[in-house]
C-alpha cells in the first residue's frame, strides 16, 4: 500500500471507502433482517425480504473477493 499526501487521492479514497461501508453495512442489515424475520415462508413478506438479502449480497460479491484476495497476497508476502 503506497501512502500518499495528495489530498484530492486522499478525499477520493476516503470516498471510496465509506462507498464499501455503506456495501457492507446493507448487507448486514439485509442479513439480519432476514434471519430476525417473523413472516410465513413463500409469504410475499419473507420473499421481498430474501431478495433484498440477495441483492445486497450480490452488491458485496465483488469487495469481499478483493478482501480474501489481499489477505491471502498478505500471506504470501510474509
Amino acid at each position: 500500500m503506497t501512502i500518499t499526501t495528495d489530498r484530492a487521492a486522499l478525499i477520493l479514497r476516503v470516498a471510496e471507502l465509506e462507498a464499501e461501508v455503506r456495501i457492507w453495512r446493507a448487507a448486514a442489515v439485509a442479513e439480519d433482517a432476514y434471519a430476525s424475520l417473523r413472516a410465513q415462508a413463500g409469504s410475499s413478506l419473507e420473499l421481498a425480504a430474501f431478495d433484498r438479502m440477495q441483492k445486497a449480497m450480490r452488491d458485496r460479491a465483488p469487495l469481499r473477493a478483493l478482501a480474501i484476495y489481499a489477505a491471502r497476497t498478505d500471506q504470501r508476502a510474509t
